[in-house]
């Protein structure tokens, strides 16, 4: 979808920022000795999209350590699995993502092959942490800064490509933090999906500078806001809930 900059939108990030990083250009992980070790054959969209999804929940609940050092110590631009081992088998060891893959496509009933880059890994696992960690939606202090200071960014390459991102995101969700909440909790590819991506376009126009345009995906949307609520959740403060 097009969204176009408020007449008094903010100056985040230019446009080549705002873009979402190219999942497709990176290697993924292929678990060997799996049915899943070759990206061989065309997936639906939708249906991928669900198995990343079922394939993160897995992970985090299997070793939440791991997934939560993965988030910690990478960004929406650099994401890669080196930070976690230097092989294929210390990699499995502490993310289990060659059993969990397999348990995703085991319950979508499917004989798919696919392959799982660290971006889109982290996409999701930053959504399923926040949810794990938040069974309703998380409400900003009062005093909640709209730009975090203390993301940490994982490399200098890409830094201001990584640093325009975090700062939009942290915009939008600063924006609109019970919508983006809604969002994460649809289900992938449903048309409440569409309708919570739409939802957020108020919050995004503001966080544009005038005269900027960004066409986004419902996808796209969904895993900036994932990246804005998990660094909220972890870096910034939150209201008192009483739990």
């Amino acid at each position: 979808m097009m969204v176009r900059a408020l007449p008094a939108g903010l100056m985040i990030a230019s446009l080549a920022a705002v873009a979402m990083p190219a999942m497709a250009q990176e290697r993924p992980y292929r678990p060997t000795g799996t049915r899943i070790a070759q990206a061989q054959e065309s997936v639906d969209p939708n249906m991928a999209r669900r198995l990343m999804k079922v394939t993160a929940r897995c992970v985090y609940r299997r070793n939440e350590a791991a997934a939560l050092a993965f988030l910690r110590q990478t960004d929406a631009v650099t994401a890669g699995y080196e930070v976690l081992g230097s092989s294929s088998d210390e990699i499995e060891g502490r993310l289990n993502l060659g059993a969990c893959m397999g348990e995703a496509i085991a319950l979508e009933g499917t004989q798919a092959q696919m392959g799982l880059p660290a971006q889109v890994l982290r996409a999701s696992l930053a959504e399923e942490s926040y949810l794990a960690r938040h069974a309703s939606p998380l409400v900003l202090a009062a005093n909640a800064p709209e730009i975090l200071t203390n993301r940490p960014i994982a490399t200098s390459t890409g830094e201001a490509q990584a640093r325009g991102l975090a700062a939009f995101a942290d915009c939008v969700i600063y924006h609109a933090p019970a919508e983006a909440d809604a969002l994460l909790r649809t289900g992938v590819g449903s048309d409440d999906e569409r309708a919570g991506a739409r939802a957020m376009v108020p919050a995004i126009s503001q966080c544009l500078a005038e005269g900027q345009e960004a066409n986004l995906t419902s996808r796209g949307i969904r895993e900036m806001v994932a990246d804005g609520l998990w660094s909220r959740s972890e870096y910034g403060a939150a209201a008192p809930t009483g739990e």
